[in-house]
């Protein structure tokens, strides 16, 4: 507690910043820590374990081992149709991506997609990492108005943004300095697809991306190439 005798508060505290809270008690621990480990592993995010000091030595008979959740798939075929044609009447699409694909160490199937359909990819300076930088359809960082001239003009000018893992932040996007339209963007993140007036805020983001590579498409505009910094003597 804050010495006022309310064993609540830092629990309350950390529930508008973790994914799940468990208060430990030698009754529901076999059942509570499983709990919260699951939602940590699922959730890529946080959770806070109260453990009072009066029950973290205490032993308890544990009838099962630890086993990871296995959580149902979602049908996301319409969502995929709808990409599908978004692209097709696109002249300059782009996948911007970030964090949430090293979060969930998503690289391969993300990099699968980007080869069969050679859409370009910039990552947010957020989500460096996130994709392969050697790929030839790698074009740079991209932070709105502080990015390189050809990329920013590239993004600003698309008209079929595929978001992937990426939050556009204040901080990502100069202040959301970005020229682009939002209506043209997808949004493709965990627990939150995007398109138009298509909302899901329930399905995974594995589960979309295994959804992107069902497509079938293929990107003929072309775009501007990766320049490697050069070292300075």
């Amino acid at each position: 507690s804050l010495g006022e005798g309310n064993f609540d508060d830092y629990r309350n505290m950390y529930a508008s910043i973790t994914t799940a809270q468990a208060y430990i008690t030698p009754e529901n621990a076999q059942s509570e820590i499983p709990r919260v480990i699951n939602a940590a592993l699922y959730e890529k995010r946080p959770v806070h374990i109260h453990l009072p000091i009066d029950v973290a030595n205490s032993e308890i008979d544990v009838a099962t081992p630890f086993e990871i959740e296995q959580r149902p798939q979602t049908d996301v075929t319409k969502y995929m149709t709808m990409v599908k044609d978004k692209l097709q009447s696109a002249d300059k699409p782009v996948i911007i991506t970030g964090h949430e694909i090293n979060s969930f160490k998503l690289h391969e199937k993300l990099e699968q997609f980007v080869k069969q359909s050679q859409i370009p990819v910039v990552q947010l300076s957020l989500g460096k990492g996130a994709f392969n930088e050697t790929s030839p359809y790698y074009m740079g960082i991209y932070d709105a108005s502080l990015a390189e001239e050809d990329i920013r003009n590239y993004v600003d000018q698309s008209d079929a943004i595929l978001n992937i893992g990426a939050k556009l932040t204040d901080s990502a996007t100069a202040g959301y300095s970005y020229q682009f339209d939002i209506d043209d963007v997808v949004m493709i993140n965990h627990h939150h697809f995007k398109m138009n007036e298509t909302k899901d805020i329930e399905v995974s983001l594995v589960d979309l991306l295994d959804g992107l590579n069902t497509i079938n498409y293929v990107n003929n505009a072309e775009f501007p190439k990766f320049k490697q910094p050069k070292a300075h003597d």
